[in-house]
């Protein structure tokens, strides 16, 4: 690394810029050994200057600062021939509010990099990216690309792809970056940072980096499609899947067509995750964290290919596939349905194919709460002897989520797959409109309607109902109908039922205790079991008896006092059994 400046600038001495990019705990070099699952080591990254060079106002070419920075280098004495890349680090880096034309001159051995004291540790593992031989991704159209400076917004899809290093700072109008918690000190913005190379432009560029590894699942077209288990990119465990590659019948040697499948989640307890924890957790951000898709095709207007962004699938999510165009036509990512009513699972399923059935079911989730309304004191017929007991009347409010779980709708090739599936929610047979409220249902077996409060996610779909007590016992059907509009007019439909019983009665707890600790008086010895009984066996039945006796002293202290004389003469003969030999 060379490190320059001009006009008088006071700039970081050289122990500030190697913490920054070779030994800090969040340096640049040390982002490159993570997210290359160590396949790129700096063993030899040295550091030079810093040389005073006068350059002209900004903007300028990048080539001005290579070419003074080397020249500066040579003339102290230094001999450059034996680096396979070089970093150039510029202060001030922008003059009065103008920044220099930072940036490589290329990717690959023998490239530079130009940087700025006030880029971000984003750029500066960008350009580094360059050098070591990583190209751009493509992907959403954006403005990331206009170079001319003039004020018009000109779109293209370079930098469009918000889950990828090698799309900068762009990322397609998205943001996902982290803010380190050390500061670069002499680097203002440094702390800015991530985030992770996505694994599809890891593979595309340096495939033996995650091979020797094991972290990758291939799929062949004219092969088998079964189900590959994918974790957290950056999870760390070799021999665990990080991607899955799909490769067409006719894949050529530029790997036209070929699809990659990760998993983009950031984990505290994984450490290589960090650098996505800047991904969105919900919301419609672009950058949301998720099963994240990317497709091999030639760049705009030329012959070579890139990785491009493809598509996503969020958790939770209605809709568990995407459509993904590609040069060998339209191919489907689908995630097992198990995994999509979860927030963050610890990690999926996917697998590709040419195509899928269209479905649609239901995953449910459900928590009761139930209160006493009233209580009276009554005795159990024959059981005079042990006193009263308890009689409550409950009332029970029960809380269901319905989330649907769609496969072979939604995508056609858009970026973002399901706000294409509509999923709409029927209750006792009648569309629930708005998307909160109470629905009244008509039961045929019932005089009087029973009412449900509901409530639709806008985004996800996810039903939620719960019961008024009043209503008492009734059950009611639940089905999801789904359709995706633009390529397929006949919905798919999947049933459910909700349940409840609103209003019950029966003993209460002073009850269920007496009974407790009646069996274990009637039957103190497991009913099976190999030969009579042992001492021991009689000392854990008498500890059982003592701690039930305990718990109806808690539930009902007058039961408990009548009951205590009974105890003292179990006690006796769980004893004297106990100390026979």
């Amino acid at each position: 690394m060379i490190s320059v400046c001009h006009d008088n600038t006071q700039l970081s001495d050289i122990p500030e810029c190697k913490a920054l990019f070779l030994t800090g705990p969040d340096s640049i070099a040390r982002y490159w050994r993570e997210n290359t699952d160590n396949w790129f080591e700096f063993p030899a990254f040295d550091f030079f200057g810093p040389y005073k060079i006068m350059l002209p106002p900004p903007p300028d070419k990048r080539g001005t600062l290579w070419n003074q920075a080397r020249a500066a280098a040579g003339a102290a004495g230094v001999n450059l021939a034996g680096y396979d890349g070089f970093v150039v680090v510029n202060f001030p880096g922008q003059v009065d509010g103008v920044g220099y034309d930072h940036g490589s001159n290329g990717s690959g051995p023998g490239r530079a990099a130009m940087v700025g004291a006030s880029d971000t540790h984003t750029f500066y593992c960008h350009e580094l990216g360059h050098v070591l031989g990583f190209d751009h991704s493509y992907g959403f159209l954006n403005t990331g690309a206009d170079w001319m400076r003039d004020g018009i917004d000109q779109l293209y899809p370079v930098y469009g792809d918000p889950y990828d290093l090698m799309s900068s700072a762009a990322f397609g109008g998205a943001s996902p970056t982290v803010t380190l918690p050390v500061a670069f000190a002499g680097f203002p913005v440094a702390s800015n940072a991530g985030p992770m190379l996505a694994r599809a432009q890891l593979h595309f560029y340096r495939p033996m980096a995650m091979e020797h590894t094991g972290k990758v699942s291939h799929i062949h077209e004219e092969g088998d499609d079964a189900l590959f288990t994918l974790y957290p990119a950056g999870h760390g465990e070799d021999g665990k899947c990080e991607l899955v590659v799909f490769h067409p019948a006719n894949e050529d040697a530029g790997a036209r067509g070929r699809i990659y499948v990760e998993y983009r989640q950031p984990f505290d307890i994984l450490p290589g995750t960090r650098w996505d924890k800047g991904l969105a957790v919900d919301g419609n951000e672009r950058d949301r964290r998720g099963v994240i898709v990317h497709v091999v095709k030639d760049m705009p207007g030329l012959t070579t290919t890139a990785v491009w962004y493809a598509g996503r699938i969020c958790f939770p999510s209605p809709d568990v596939d995407v459509a993904v165009e590609t040069p060998q036509g339209t191919a489907v990512v689908t995630v097992s349905d198990e995994f999509m009513h979860e927030n963050a699972p610890a990690h999926i399923r996917v697998r590709v194919t040419r195509g899928t059935r269209k479905r649609v079911s239901i995953a449910e989730q459900e928590n009761e709460l139930t209160r006493v309304i009233s209580t009276e004191k009554r005795q159990i017929p024959g059981w005079s002897f042990a006193g009263e007991f308890t009689w409550v009347q409950r009332e029970t409010v029960r809380t269901v989520t319905y989330t649907p779980v769609v496969a072979g709708l939604g995508g056609g090739g858009t970026p973002d797959a399901s706000p294409n599936v509509r999923v709409y929610w029927y209750v006792g047979s009648t569309m629930l409109v708005p998307d909160a409220g109470v629905h009244t249902v008509q039961l045929p077996d019932r005089p009087n309607p029973v009412h449900l409060h509901f409530s639709v996610d806008p985004l996800t779909r996810v039903l939620t109902l719960h019961n008024q007590p009043a209503d008492g016992s009734f059950a009611v059907q639940v089905q999801a109908s789904a359709s995706d509009p633009p390529t397929w007019f006949t919905p798919i439909t999947a049933e459910s039922r909700y349940e409840v019983n609103g209003l019950s009665e029966g003993w209460g707890d002073d009850y269920v205790a007496f009974m407790d600790f009646m069996d274990r008086l009637n039957n103190p010895i497991p009913r099976v079991r190999v030969g009579p009984p042992e001492p021991e066996d009689y000392r854990i039945a008498l500890e059982r008896l003592r701690r039930s006796y305990e718990e109806l002293s808690v539930a009902s202290p007058t039961v408990a006092e009548r009951m205590h004389p009974v105890l003292v003469d179990q006690e006796r003969v769980f004893q004297r059994y106990s100390r026979h030999r």
